[in-house]
């Protein structure tokens, strides 16, 4: 099964992601009809799995059940990003800066447990964002639109990590939540 692991966006930052979709939609009305990850299934990555079976997901899971030490944090929107350009976008994410390295911390946590069941390191540099919506094919968004949207979301709540399978299906991805490990609250 595919799955990956992940920070789940919070119920209460949801509004921000959802109002900067509906700036961009009415600015740019052609996205209308592209794939919108739906509110649910908003998520920052920390680590891709792959295809993986269920006795190496269990052993992972059990490795990142273990208590993390660090604490719950506020990642601030760096900016909404359009890729690979605004001229011929195929995905639009919200980029997020992490200015203490916590994300990356984390990041680092999970790929080393996942690195010691014998799933490879990804080679390029971790970037925490989350994912709002994928194109068809490319399209056209405006850097003044990101800017104005980006308004909406002021930053991530990463209050703990969530291992997720995902299925494909003709209607997208559907996510279903294997574990949740919470980060300290104190």
């Amino acid at each position: 099964m595919r799955a990956f692991v992940g920070v789940p966006v919070i119920e209460n930052d949801l509004a921000g992601f959802t109002q900067a979709r509906a700036h961009i939609i009415r600015a740019c009305p052609d996205w209308t009809s592209e794939k919108w990850v739906p509110p649910e299934n908003l998520h920052l990555t920390l680590k891709f799995l792959g295809d993986i079976d269920l006795r190496m997901l269990d052993r992972l899971i059990d490795e990142l059940s273990q208590p993390i030490t660090q604490k719950g944090f506020q990642l601030p929107l760096k900016s909404l990003e359009a890729h690979p350009s605004s001229g011929r976008a195929g995905m639009i994410w919200a980029a997020f800066m992490d200015p203490h390295g916590r994300a990356a911390a984390l990041h680092h946590h999970v790929d080393e447990i996942a690195a010691h069941r014998g799933i490879v390191s990804e080679r390029r540099a971790f970037r925490p964002h989350v994912t709002l919506v994928r194109a068809r094919r490319p399209r056209r968004v405006s850097r003044e639109v990101l800017i104005s949207a980006a308004g909406c979301v002021q930053s991530m709540s990463v209050l703990g990590v969530t291992v997720y399978t995902s299925t494909l299906t003709s209607r997208g991805a559907q996510y279903q939540e294997m574990a949740h490990v919470p980060l300290r609250i104190d």
